[in-house]
């Protein structure tokens, strides 16, 4: 079952949001303040949004919103298994997870 239409109108509002803001003021990008202010608007719409439509606030939906930082785009973790002719397996040591070990891998 898909989402609801009003949900996936607040993810891409959030989106748009996030990565305008990202945009308007990376110093790679000249900055603008007021584009900052109109995205960071935008992202405010999103929470509103999704507050409606749950039990939670708009404060903390915008703080987890706020919490994904850069460009925005679809988070997509591969891993692949590797065994070699003794049948041991290939671990990593994933330095973004506290040096635990896991399946080689990571975003693409």
């Amino acid at each position: 079952m898909s989402p609801p239409q009003w949900l996936r109108w607040a993810r891409e509002l959030a989106a748009i949001g996030r990565t305008g803001f990202f945009y308007a003021t990376d110093e790679r990008f000249h900055p603008n303040t007021y584009d900052a202010d109109r995205y960071r608007a935008v992202e405010g719409i999103a929470a509103e949004i999704l507050a409606a439509g749950s039990d939670t606030d708009p404060v903390t939906i915008r703080d987890v919103l706020a919490s994904d930082h850069g460009h925005i785009t679809p988070k997509i973790d591969v891993r692949g298994v590797v065994f070699d002719s003794e049948s041991r397996m290939l671990l990593v040591q994933e330095k973004s997870d506290q040096m635990r070990w896991t399946l080689p891998g990571g975003l693409g």
